[in-house]
């Protein structure tokens, strides 16, 4: 099968921030800081080069408060006689003293769990402590190491789905819809693939968030005559608070099945899997800024692959040499674990270290971390069949929710109790919010028909409409 890899990716890569954009009706900003990096990026751009990079201590990112600040768009000022630093933005003040606890917000005085200090001539604070001041959100992203910090809409909980065509970010409040922002349509510019430069695809879906909630992949692709059911794909991504459009691979054949695309840790990785079969392709791991791609495991052998959260593993759904279907989990010496008779559905730990499966034998959770040891087992005698797909675990790692013939089901991890909370025909759970809310699809009456998505109160146990006509609706992770 030809495939085209774009070699210049990187070249491409900057040049492509000169393309036109749409107008973008939300107003929204977005900062990057990695840990003992000197990048600042914002917006989709490396903003600047910082002297000094942040650092961890006492389970604290710290940050040189100048850079961090000005990129915010406030103001800093240093007072030497009295050893403080003032920050302004948008109506809100806060004054902090080098080697003092108390922070003045807006005259207010609160008490941080650590104080300020100087090194290396540099003014150097608890990032989320000040910035949660400044009225931003910030995340830390534990797999790469990353510190993102939002401000203006979408700080809250946030989906990305497909809507006529059109790949839409929207923003939760509650149970109520806040901004929306459309990322992609048949109008957005993009560059042109070397020999595809008549492809038109306005198809598009999965979808899948980077880890960091950066970048979003996505497939677009058009039917080929006379075939039902092949078509040419692309797999693109964008940068979601500048709208910048990136290819990434093309197939020039035909031929149908799209798989999930997972994302390694922050957004530099991408496994995709490239249908040879109606039921198994060859899995590709593709470096995202640097253009290449390479093939993971045998060809023609591997259902679909998802990355750990940890970046430390990958799990397998892949044909061994028995031609058995079973999950393998690898890391980068090679196979460390292979679960037998699989049933449904795998899916890992908010923190990377176990790996949930569907078996013969119900819900069994391997700590991949000690491959040696049993794995827990959770029956679900409770279901007619006891096959679960679309597994989700929640943020706090309590609760895990999936597909059933019966509906959607939540397991407690820690009481082993099994709770049927959808019995809608074909629903299933889209994920859950950073909030720990459930978001679950009802799908539409026909073939092809949008769906609803409803958002679940574990509490109350009520569903409550948060997006109607949509399709591929995928939660950001953080």
């Amino acid at each position: 099968m030809k495939k085209i890899l774009l070699g210049a990716l990187l070249l491409c890569f900057l040049l492509s921030f000169s393309l036109p954009g749409r107008a973008m009706t939300s107003s929204e900003e977005v900062l990057r800081l990695q840990i003992d990096s000197l990048e600042l990026w914002k917006n989709g751009q490396t903003q600047e080069i910082m002297d000094v990079s942040p650092f961890l201590m006492d389970n604290r990112t710290w940050v040189p408060i100048r850079f961090v600040s000005e990129a915010l768009g406030a103001k800093v000022d240093w007072k030497q006689d009295t050893q403080e630093v003032t920050i302004s933005m948008e109506g809100k003040n806060l004054v902090l003293k080098i080697d003092s606890p108390v922070l003045l917000s807006n005259g207010n005085p609160q008490t941080m769990d650590v104080a300020p200090f100087l090194m290396e001539n540099r003014t150097w604070v608890p990032l989320r402590f000040v910035a949660e001041n400044l009225g931003c959100n910030v995340s830390w992203i534990q797999g790469s190491k990353e510190v993102i910090i939002r401000r203006g809409d979408f700080q809250g909980p946030t989906v990305a789905f497909i809507r006529q065509g059109k790949l839409v970010m929207q923003e939760i409040k509650g149970n109520k819809l806040g901004a929306e922002k459309i990322l992609w349509d048949k109008n957005t510019p993009s560059l042109e693939i070397p020999g595809m430069e008549d492809f038109q695809g306005e198809a598009v879906g999965p979808i899948a968030w980077s880890l960091n909630g950066l970048k979003i992949a996505f497939y677009r692709y058009e039917s080929i005559p006379d075939s039902s059911e092949s078509f040419k794909v692309s797999l693109e991504y964008v940068v979601e608070s500048s709208g910048v459009v990136m290819p990434l691979w093309v197939s020039q054949e035909e031929y149908g099945g799209l798989k999930p695309l997972s994302w390694g840790p922050g957004d530099w990785e991408l496994l995709f899997d490239e249908p040879t079969s109606d039921v198994s392709g060859t899995l590709w791991v593709t470096f995202v800024e640097m253009g290449e791609a390479e093939i993971l495991g045998e060809e023609g052998k591997v259902v679909y692959g998802i990355f750990s959260p940890d970046g430390i593993h990958m799990a397998w759904l892949a044909y061994n040499d028995q031609d058995e279907l079973t999950v393998q989990v690898r890391d980068k010496m090679g196979m460390k674990l292979e679960v037998d008779e699989w049933m449904g559905d795998f899916a890992w730990s908010p923190d990377g270290r176990f790996l949930a499966v569907n078996t013969a034998y119900g819900i069994e959770v391997f700590d991949v971390y000690n491959p040696a040891s049993d794995p827990d087992l959770f029956t679900l005698e409770d279901l007619s069949e006891e096959q679960v797909f679309d597994l989700y675990w929640s943020p706090d790692g309590t609760w895990l929710a999936g597909s059933s013939l019966e509906g959607v089901v939540v397991l407690d991890l820690f009481s082993g109790d099994l709770y049927l909370t959808d019995e809608t025909p074909d629903s299933r759970p889209c994920g859950f919010l950073p909030s720990g809310e459930l978001v679950i699809e009802h799908p539409g009456e026909g073939d092809g028909e949008s769906s609803n998505f409803y958002l679940y109160d574990p509490n109350s146990g009520e569903l409550t409409l948060i997006v109607e006509n949509a399709s591929f609706l995928q939660v950001r992770p953080n």
